[in-house]
């Protein structure tokens, strides 16, 4: 009788887990966030002094973008990203004492077609160090009907970086100067 009732409570359980997906949310319909990161070729900012030659010696101020981190929570109409974007910068000379650096916050979909984009300066202070580091806390409000629709889609951060810069960047990243 044991062993019958036990085999009934088993058989009871077995009975329950199909249905278990059958109220409240699915797997696929879980909040999916976005990946978040720094944007390829756009994680590194250079300055230079006025008319000095653009190789890296002569850089009076280098900033990268160190890590680009996210929570997200559902929302009425969508997900709420929450970015957490830290910030590092050196300076070449102790007469610079602050440094303020353009980026972009911006939200692609899975082709890396910009559907969003925002823009914002991080000041940074040097305060008796030659490095300095600052975060900075964006809330991102991505229109999804489906939570798990979050996978289709990623948050990349960036310097806005002129030519000169981008040519730089690219120049560093192959080895050319």
């Amino acid at each position: 009788m044991i062993g019958s009732k036990r085999a009934l409570a088993v058989a009871a359980l077995l009975l329950a887990l199909p249905l278990a997906g059958c109220f409240g949310k699915t797997s696929a319909e879980q909040l999916q966030c976005p990946d978040a990161q720094p944007a390829p070729g756009l994680e590194n900012i250079a300055i230079f002094g006025p008319g000095a030659e653009r190789t890296m010696q002569n850089v009076q101020i280098a900033g990268k973008i160190v890590a680009v981190n996210r929570d997200c929570d559902q929302e009425k109409g969508g997900i709420e990203i929450k970015a957490l974007i830290t910030f590092s910068a050196g300076r070449s000379s102790p007469q610079v004492r602050r440094a303020e650096f353009p980026y972009f916050v911006a939200v692609v979909d899975i082709n890396q077609t910009i559907l969003n984009e925002q823009r914002f300066t991080v000041p940074l202070t040097f305060s008796g160090s030659d490095f300095a580091t600052a975060q900075e806390k964006i809330t991102i409000h991505l229109p999804v009907q489906r939570t798990s629709a979050g996978r289709n889609f990623a948050i990349l951060v960036g310097f806005q970086l002129t030519a000169e810069q981008r040519d730089f960047n690219r120049a560093q990243a192959t080895g050319q100067r």
